[in-house]
């Protein structure tokens, strides 16, 4: 699990070499997953946080990644410290080429992806956020005992 969220952050930091991410993920999580579009969903969400962020000024704390075992799920959450969203942005967000962003560097396609790649490895995608405050973006996909017969 640990992989793709470091290959994530490395390709943030390609982009934005100032960009703040802190992977906090124990060893022992390991997901069943298509590494190539897993890494592209952690890194989308990573880096709508961390844009969210510098829009809101407030690159002084880290974009969060953690993830924890709880009953049959792998939880992974990625944490932002922007201004969060409106319910009125938030009931489109998983809309294909709806974005908040300028649409000339942005199709609006990110997050649908992150959700079709989270539906299609059986999870869930959830979103909390509190306009001011930031937003939580959270992964459950079923757990996974690579040592289990």
């Amino acid at each position: 699990m640990a992989e793709p969220c470091a290959l994530a952050a490395e390709r943030i930091r390609k982009k934005y070499p100032d960009a703040a991410v802190q992977i906090d993920i124990p060893q022992d999580i390991t997901v069943l997953c298509d590494h190539s579009h897993f890494t592209e969903a952690i890194y989308n969400l990573m880096l709508n946080g961390w844009e969210a962020q510098v829009m809101a000024k407030r690159t002084e704390a880290p974009v969060l990644v953690t993830a924890r075992q709880e009953r049959q799920w792998t939880v992974i959450e990625i944490r932002d410290h922007g201004y969060g969203m409106s319910k009125a942005q938030r009931r489109h967000i998983f809309e294909p080429f709806w974005s908040s962003k300028n649409a000339n560097f942005n199709w609006g396609m990110g997050l649908y992806y992150v959700r079709q790649i989270v539906k299609s490895h059986l999870g869930l995608l959830r979103v909390e956020t509190e306009l001011g405050h930031g937003t939580c973006f959270t992964i459950q996909l079923p757990k996974y005992n690579p040592t289990s017969k």
